[in-house]
């Protein structure tokens, strides 16, 4: 790095980027890296430019709801060929390549990307970023895939390059010839421009549902399960018709789709109720009044986020009242369930100290408490 930082021939700007923090492609720190924010490679799924992925499985991927994507044979069939492009490409086009990591956008935080390499002319003039692709199958043609485009174009964003080399190679083999092809592509400002509000919405879908637990990802989810069976039972049913077929069967698949209908419905139905009944419960207190009641996601009656909606509720009973109901529905799910991966039976098991049941509302009121007149109380809201 030192010989590189000292050499005269090397472009600047990669000397700049070679100096930010960087995990090395394909390492455990630039995985993680990349789950905190919105890369190049998934930009065109983001904006719906990617015939492969909708945007809607991207997002749950995002939210840690779907299969991460670590690589198939496609990619190691790129990433092993990828050295003797770089060599090839060099050679012919007269560049220095240098290996560049996941890079975050200079302004934009959300926005990241690892470009295939940094290039610097051999007099160090000028500038230039590289993109690779090796399709296993699909051919090769001289234009840029719609797909990979807002990969390219973000990484030129993100390196301030004003080129990109887009570079596909297929290699020699028994039934075909070698295949390289160079694509010199130039930088759009105004396509970049335009897409940045669909990728800046994307990206708050993605926090909002991580903050939330996902919950309405996986509804949706399974809404989506259903939705697939009754679609597929309508799509035997026109085949039924245009083929003229039984009128005792087309029936029958009238009546599998109205259970589908009626199945889900019930389910939905049955899950509010149970999430509603594992979580909120009252009972009429030793003085008279309403109480709620320990219940299996709340065995001690904490005061939940949701409860800012409802500041009359009312408080939780007496433990000496409900000692033995307290006792049974915390040691009730005591003992993790390996296959709740998203934590939703253990949403309130956190607290084994003394529980909060009131409404914290007055936070003015709480700090001055506190602190008195020390003037180390924050107005409008938390203190610290």
């Amino acid at each position: 790095m030192e010989a590189v930082m000292d050499d005269p021939s090397v472009h600047p700007k990669v000397k700049e980027l070679l100096s930010l923090p960087q995990p090395p492609q394909r390492t455990e720190p630039w995985y993680e890296m990349r789950k905190q924010m919105l890369t190049a490679s998934d930009l065109a799924a983001a904006i719906g430019e990617n015939p492969y992925e909708r945007p809607y499985n991207l997002l749950l991927k995002k939210c840690g709801l779907g299969p991460v994507f670590t690589g198939n044979a496609c990619t190691e069939y790129g990433a092993a060929l990828e050295d003797t492009v770089v060599e090839k490409f060099c050679k012919q086009y007269g560049w220095r390549h240098f290996d560049a990591g996941l890079l975050r956008h200079p302004t934009i935080d959300f926005l990241g990307g690892s470009p295939d390499g940094l290039l610097s002319s051999h007099d160090g003039s000028r500038f230039a970023i590289l993109e690779i692709k090796c399709p296993l199958i699909k051919d090769i043609k001289d234009e840029v895939p719609s797909y990979y485009f807002p990969q390219i174009q973000l990484c030129m964003q993100i390196c301030q390059a004003e080129r990109c080399f887009f570079v596909q190679y297929r290699p020699e083999s028994l039934w075909q010839k070698e295949e390289f092809s160079v694509l010199d592509v130039p930088r759009d400002d105004a396509w970049f421009e335009k897409i940045l509000p669909v990728a800046e919405d994307f990206w708050k879908q993605v926090l909002y549902h991580r903050a939330n637990g996902g919950v309405e990802l996986i509804a949706k989810m399974e809404s989506q399960r259903i939705n697939s069976a009754c679609r597929f039972v309508i799509y035997v049913l026109i085949g039924c018709f245009l083929w003229q077929l039984d009128g005792f069967m087309c029936m029958a698949y009238i009546a599998t789709l109205l259970l589908f209908v009626l199945f889900g419905e019930s389910k939905a139905r049955s899950t509010t109720r149970q999430r509603v009944e594992k979580a909120y419960a009252v009972a009429e207190g030793r003085d008279g009044r309403e109480c709620r009641m320990p219940t299996d996601d709340n065995p001690f009656g904490n005061f939940m986020v949701t409860d800012f909606d409802d500041p009359d509720r009312p408080p939780a009973c007496d433990p000496e009242d409900v000692q033995e109901e307290i006792d049974s529905k915390f040691y009730k799910n005591l003992y993790r369930n390996v296959d709740d991966l998203y934590e939703k039976e253990s949403s309130a098991r956190q607290f084994y100290t003394n529980p909060v049941t009131a409404v914290c509302n007055d936070q003015v009121e709480f700090a001055r408490s506190l602190y008195q007149d020390m003037g180390s109380r924050r107005r409008h809201g938390m203190a610290y």
